[in-house]
């Protein structure tokens, strides 16, 4: 019973936490009572609550599962002790950050982060970084991926769950919906190297069947000309792993795992987190090298304690971008996130705005095709409220 109530608790914390970050003041609900017009809560309140919660959790539940359903194949599949203080460090610098902006919580989360690294290091939890940064959506370690410190598991059965699937441009041979495109200056900026390899499509395939960079246009008809993420899809035969230059075969629904929190990420947010409190030490340069080297493939260490705390933070949270890049099933920290709490959306609006031309090949130049218009905001912090709601509450109603 103390693991299931610990197990809610972090739940509820969890959802609260999207919605604090997607809409600010929401009705908080902690009983029963039914009250269709219950006020809105303050963000402070609603965080006060996301703590209390994973507190609770952290206290009840186990630092490892030993029984099936909720451990297996050497994994932790219910909510660990390690995956609580996880979140409890991603939610206190959300908490240092925009809109709250109490940066005495940096510190909370650096040490919050490093309780879940030294205990990976000591052995206490099972955590750690596969060797190839490729592997992460494999199918290889699909069931099994030491690095998921918190994920959504599935089995087929009788229905098959959506799986996460790559973002296959409209006009492209395998078809796709375009729903989501890739931002030709964060793929710019984007390390060239395996992580990079394994996060986009190095050739994407049109419905003339020729394999070609993702800026060619060569009817001059497309409508997005845009890089094309490539993460985790499933092939008909179980354990198949994708092949961009046969996409034929592409099944989108399956049973991949859902990647909710990673341990690589737990490593760029000790580094941010300390860099951001103003301090610098070796373990937080080590950990950033360690998520870096395995991105390039190769011993770059291009990280050290010469830099400055501002530095190691900067180079942190955009280490942590390129890590998720692309992967948004789920993720608990998306880089929307990470945008979010830096209160960065105003500087990037204002850059879709301008949208200028960026080189993407020797003598090539881009711009995005899907415009942002307007002028900024802070109420585009936050999305609005569904109307469906509004209705039902009035409290709910944008302002």
């Amino acid at each position: 019973i103390k693991e299931t109530v610990a197990i809610a608790s972090y739940w509820r914390a969890f959802n609260y936490f999207y919605l604090v970050t997607t809409w600010g003041e929401v009705p908080l609900i902690v009983n029963e009572d039914i009250k269709l017009d219950i006020p809105l809560t303050s963000v402070e309140k609603i965080y006060e609550q996301i703590i209390t919660d994973l507190k609770a959790a952290e206290e009840g539940c186990p630092d490892n599962y030993t029984t099936a359903p909720y451990a297996m194949n050497g994994i932790n599949v219910a909510v660990s002790k390690g995956a609580v203080k996880a979140t409890m460090a991603y939610v206190y610098m959300t908490m240092a950050g925009w809109p709250m902006k109490k940066t005495e919580y940096y510190k909370e989360a650096a040490a919050k982060a490093k309780e879940v690294i030294d205990g990976a290091n000591s052995g206490k939890y099972s955590y750690r970084l596969l060797p190839e940064y490729k592997l992460i959506h494999s199918e290889a370690w699909n069931d099994k991926n030491p690095e998921t410190l918190l994920g959504i598991y599935y089995n087929r059965l009788n229905n098959r769950s959506q799986s996460p699937v790559c973002d296959f441009l409209q006009d492209m041979k395998q078809g796709g919906w375009g729903d989501t495109n890739g931002e030709i200056k964060f793929w710019k900026e984007f390390p060239d190297g395996p992580r990079k390899e394994a996060t986009y499509f190095p050739k994407i395939m049109l419905n003339d069947g020729v394999l070609r960079d993702w800026w060619e246009n060569p009817s001059g008809e497309r409508n997005v000309v845009a890089p094309v993420f490539m993460k985790t899809t499933e092939s008909p035969s179980a354990g198949q792993e994708f092949d961009y230059t046969d996409p034929s075969g592409l099944d989108s629904e399956g049973n991949k795992h859902h990647q909710i929190i990673r341990l690589a990420e737990v490593y760029c947010w000790y580094a941010e987190a300390v860099g951001r409190s103003g301090q610098i030490n070796q373990q937080a340069v080590d950990l950033l090298n360690q998520v870096r080297n395995r991105a390039d493939g190769k011993a770059s260490n291009i990280y050290s304690m010469s830099m400055t705390p501002a530095q190691l933070a900067e180079a942190a949270y955009n280490e942590h971008g390129w890590e998720i890049a692309g992967y948004y099933w789920c993720g608990f920290a998306t880089r929307a996130r990470d945008m979010f709490r830096m209160y960065r959306f105003k500087d990037h609006f204002e850059f879709r705005v301008s949208n200028p031309t960026i080189e993407v090949a020797p003598g090539v130049f881009r711009k995005e095709v899907v415009p942002v218009t307007g002028s900024w905001s802070d109420k585009k912090m936050y999305a609005p409220r569904p109307h469906n709601e509004i209705v039902i509450n009035p409290n709910l109603a944008n302002k």
